[in-house]
């Protein structure tokens, strides 16, 4: 079994939905590439790939994450507090 500094995963953002279990996996040692949806569409649309399934949907955001530069941690007082506001949507939600 592979340690999980060796292991990428690939995610989409999801408003707020995303945000524990990315902190999990990057608290636990896992390259995690958080995508874009529009990034990953715009890949799928790229492909030619007309049908949109779990499984093309799951191929996508693999080939996306492959591709993809590590993206570094916004780590600003702006960042924190959007963030924050999404948190409170969620909560609210």
């Amino acid at each position: 079994m592979l340690p999980p500094f060796q292991i990428l995963i690939g995610m989409e953002a999801t408003s707020c939905y995303h945000e524990n279990l990315s902190h999990e996996l990057e608290q636990r040692g896992y390259i995690l590439r958080l995508l874009h949806p529009r990034q990953t569409h715009q890949f799928h649309e790229r492909q030619g790939l007309r049908a949109k399934t779990d499984r093309l949907d799951a191929m996508t955001i693999a080939r996306v994450a492959v591709r993809a530069g590590k993206r570094e941690p916004d780590t600003s007082q702006a960042s924190r507090w959007s963030r924050i506001g999404n948190l409170f949507a969620c909560i609210r939600a």
